[in-house]
């Protein structure tokens, strides 16, 4: 007994132009960054993950209790560890 299940078509035009354009964008960074690689090495994946964590951040200056310096340090690698620690499948369905 099979089942004829009728699909229906949700993107719009849009929706697949943006997905287009992502995917051009992507392909182009991962092409440059290969070229990159194979130019200066290795330590381009440590600059790589260096803007990771400070574009994770940045969103942390416009928060009101913003120190500055040394002070907001701390706080950031408090957010940083924190966000790390939810994100590790090990600690999965354990309560604290």
């Amino acid at each position: 007994m099979s089942k004829h299940v009728e699909m229906q078509s949700g993107l719009k035009n849009r929706h697949i132009r943006i997905l287009s354009l992502g995917s051009a964008i992507g392909t182009g960074l991962f092409l440059v960054s290969g070229s990159t690689i194979q130019t200066a090495g290795p330590i381009v994946l440590l600059g790589h993950a260096l803007a990771g964590v400070v574009i994770t951040l940045a969103p942390m200056t416009r928060t009101p209790d913003f120190r500055s310096g040394a002070m907001a340090l701390p706080l950031w690698l408090g957010a940083l560890a924190a966000a790390l620690d939810h994100a590790t499948p090990h600690t999965a369905g354990k309560t604290r």
